[in-house]
This record gives C-alpha cells, sequence and structure tokens, in this order.
C-alpha cells in the first residue's frame, strides 16, 4: 500500500510541474493568457507538456548562452541605452559612421556617434 501512495505523489507531483509550467507562461507571456492547454501547444509547435517543457529548457539555455557572449564581447565598455541595455560598441570612428550609413537609409534617423566614455571604441545616439 505505502508503494501505491508513492507511486501516486510521484504522478501528482508530474501533474503538478506540468501544470506551473503553464502557468508560468500565461502569466510571463500576457499574449498567451487566454490560450487553453491545447492551443498553447500548437502555439509552440509541440505535442506534449513534456515536450513544451523541454522546449522552453533549450530557449532559456540559448539565452544563457547569448547573454554570456554578450558580456564577453562588451566586457570593456558598460554603457547602456535608454532602455538600459549594453549599447553596441564599434571599434573606429569609420564603422560607426558606416553604420549610421546602412541604419538611416530610407529612414528619417537622425543619428550621430560619439567616443565611448571608458575609451573602448564608439557608439551611436539619436539626435
Amino acid at each position: 500500500m505505502m508503494h501505491f501512495k508513492q507511486s501516486l505523489q510521484t504522478i501528482k507531483n508530474e501533474l503538478v510541474k506540468k501544470e506551473e509550467i503553464l502557468i508560468h507562461l500565461q502569466k510571463n507571456h500576457p499574449h498567451l493568457a487566454h490560450l487553453s492547454k491545447k492551443q498553447i501547444l500548437n502555439y509552440f509547435n509541440v505535442q506534449s507538456l513534456d515536450a513544451l517543457g523541454g522546449h522552453i529548457k533549450e530557449i532559456k539555455e540559448s539565452q544563457e548562452r547569448q547573454d554570456t557572449l554578450t558580456v564577453q564581447k562588451n566586457e570593456v565598455c558598460s554603457c547602456r541605452d535608454g532602455h538600459g541595455r549594453i549599447k553596441d560598441l564599434y571599434d573606429s570612428e569609420v564603422s560607426a559612421k558606416a553604420q549610421i550609413g546602412k541604419l538611416s537609409q530610407g529612414k528619417r534617423l537622425q543619428l550621430s556617434i560619439y567616443q565611448c566614455p571608458y575609451g573602448s571604441g564608439w557608439h551611436l545616439t539619436k539626435g
């Protein structure tokens, strides 16, 4: 009888974990809040909550790797934009000006460049 209770508790714990995946998605991604379980699975193109959990884990790991690369790539400069994101850093004034040319093409953007206050390179700014 004790073994049977442990098995039921294990099953219950697994079900709770799977439901927590849905609750987490709906809470942290408001555009998913109104979707049913089936619709969420379809949205992520997976067949089960187990697959959804694996998919979410892969996304988190990918984001962590990207965050690590960003920090390593830009570890000499901590300048941030108005949204709190680390600014792109250009190694020369010429490359910063070239980027302005690419971004401004066909748009009414008023961009300019300035030297990084940490002496690490150049940044773009609006205005």
